[in-house]
């Protein structure tokens, strides 16, 4: 977990959660940037930071919803992300519903 934090305002801006889905792919599990702070790089700098951590990672991935958040699909395709389409993970979520039909899967490849 990253967290971005406002020395100023002695406040949380944003957070990060992550894992390592394989040992070159990271996988972005909650991207939460407060409103205030939004539209100044903050959530771009989590990601990357959290890409940094090791020397090993080749792609990042994230399955964003695919409803009525637009904005948040715009962001990943904005830094580079790149829609590979439905969810591939084959789950039901606990509401018995496919994630196919909730998630996209978006994937950014890493150059170093």
């Amino acid at each position: 977990m990253l967290i971005a934090y406002d020395q100023q305002k002695q406040t949380t801006a944003g957070f990060l959660i992550f894992h390592l889905h394989d040992p070159r792919t990271l996988e972005l599990d909650l991207l939460l940037v407060d409103a205030p702070y939004r539209d100044k790089g903050i959530g771009k700098k989590l990601i990357y930071q959290a890409i940094a951590q090791s020397k090993d990672i080749t792609n990042c991935i994230v399955y964003p919803l695919r409803y009525a958040n637009k904005n948040t699909r715009a962001f990943y395709r904005a830094i580079g992300f790149v829609d590979q389409g439905p969810d591939t993970r084959n789950k039901i979520n606990i509401y018995g519903i496919n994630c196919a039909d909730m998630y996209l899967y978006y994937r950014l490849n890493i150059e170093r």
